[in-house]
């Protein structure tokens, strides 16, 4: 449960298929938790403030020059409340030139 750690950043990483710089969002807490809104909500405003901060190029300077993407990816399905929560969280990414995706994964970890 990575969502508990709001202020570190899960992976970074460069997708070959589109040369984007990808912060990922490991969220692991089943969507009936209470604080899970809240822990995502905080988790991507360290996001936000590490690239708004020009932190992520300091500390992954191949992230200079290309596109940047939060993928959150959740072990549960998505509910309306929380697809609501991200769409608006996208809107947060766009002002930072940054795009915001989500998912779920049940596979097992690598």
């Amino acid at each position: 449960m990575a969502l508990d750690r709001a202020n570190v950043v899960d992976a970074v990483g460069t997708d070959k298929a589109t040369g984007e710089v990808v912060l990922t969002v490991i969220d692991a807490l089943p969507w009936d938790d209470p604080k899970h809104l809240e822990l995502l909500q905080d988790k991507l405003n360290a996001y936000f403030a590490f690239i708004e901060s020009k932190e992520l190029l300091a500390e992954y300077p191949g992230a200079v020059g290309r596109s940047i993407r939060i993928d959150v990816i959740c072990r549960y399905d998505i509910p309306a409340n929380a697809s609501k929560f991200l769409n608006q969280a996208r809107a947060v990414a766009l002002k930072l030139d940054a795009a915001l995706s989500w998912r779920t994964y049940r596979g097992k970890a690598a």
